[in-house]
This record gives structure tokens, C-alpha cells and sequence, in this order.
């Protein structure tokens, strides 16, 4: 049995599931290195935590995806901050609640907040999993 990729190109079905195993791994390499890489360019910058209050929420359409923009006041080091855009946005949010923030201590205008790394690290966990069923599988092809 052959699979047609419509260009008049037929590969035998194995050679086709083995370059779509490659494609699989090489994604799950890439964003293992991407998050890995953006990780590492956070751990020389050192977070501080601090309670901010949500001073605003916005929304504009991309398409037809609509975005929700929030700004939070926060003090910092005794220093206030203002109309600062947080960035992550629930449903529940509204004006008025409090939220943690992460600000970086050499500059407290960049905040984060507290899921951002664990989203990369969930990320990268995933990814591993990942290509470590596809260095699986190839090790059983090769074996047989």
C-alpha cells in the first residue's frame, strides 16, 4: 500500500509513517529547546511578588478572535505602579479584584504572572514525552 501526497510522489506506507514519526520528534525537540531556551533567559532575572488590584479590562478583535487586555495598579519597592498590563485574563476576572504579580526587581514595569513558567514547564514535559514515544518507536523498528 502506498500513500499519495498529491504530487504524483508515492512513498511505501512504512517510509511514510516513519518521516511522519520524524516530523512528530523534531516538533517535540523544537519546542523542548524553545521553552528550555525562554527558561533560561528568565533565571538571570530575579521576580519579586507583590498583590496587585485590577484597575481596568479591555477587549479588541483580532478576526474574529476577540482579546482581553488587563491593567493592574501595584506597589513595587514603594513605588506605585500604574495601568500596567498584566498578562493573563479568566472569564472571572473583573475591576477591582486583587491579583499576584511577579515583577522584575531591576525593572518593575515587566511583570508576569505566577502560571506563565508553568506553562513552559508543562510545555517541555509534554514535548519529552513526546519524543521520547517516537525514540520508542523508532528503537522498535529498528530492532525488528
Amino acid at each position: 500500500m502506498s500513500v499519495n501526497f498529491g504530487l504524483n510522489l508515492k512513498l511505501p506506507r512504512r517510509l511514510s509513517n516513519a518521516l511522519g514519526f520524524l516530523v512528530f520528534a523534531l516538533a517535540c525537540l523544537f519546542f523542548i529547546i524553545f521553552c528550555a531556551v525562554c527558561l533560561a533567559q528568565r533565571s538571570g532575572i530575579t521576580f519579586a511578588e507583590t498583590e496587585g488590584v485590577i484597575v481596568d479590562i479591555t477587549s479588541d478583535y483580532i478576526g474574529e478572535e476577540q482579546q482581553h487586555y488587563v491593567y493592574v495598579d501595584y506597589t513595587a519597592d514603594g513605588i506605585e505602579y500604574n495601568n500596567v498590563r498584566y498578562n493573563e485574563y479568566n472569564a472571572w476576572m473583573k475591576i477591582g479584584d486583587t491579583v499576584t504579580v511577579n515583577y522584575n526587581v531591576e525593572n518593575p514595569t515587566q511583570i508576569e504572572s505566577p502560571s506563565s513558567t508553568t506553562w513552559f514547564i508543562v510545555i517541555i514535559i509534554i514535548s519529552s514525552i513526546g519524543l521520547l514515544f517516537f525514540l520508542w518507536k523508532a528503537f522498535k523498528a529498528f530492532v525488528n
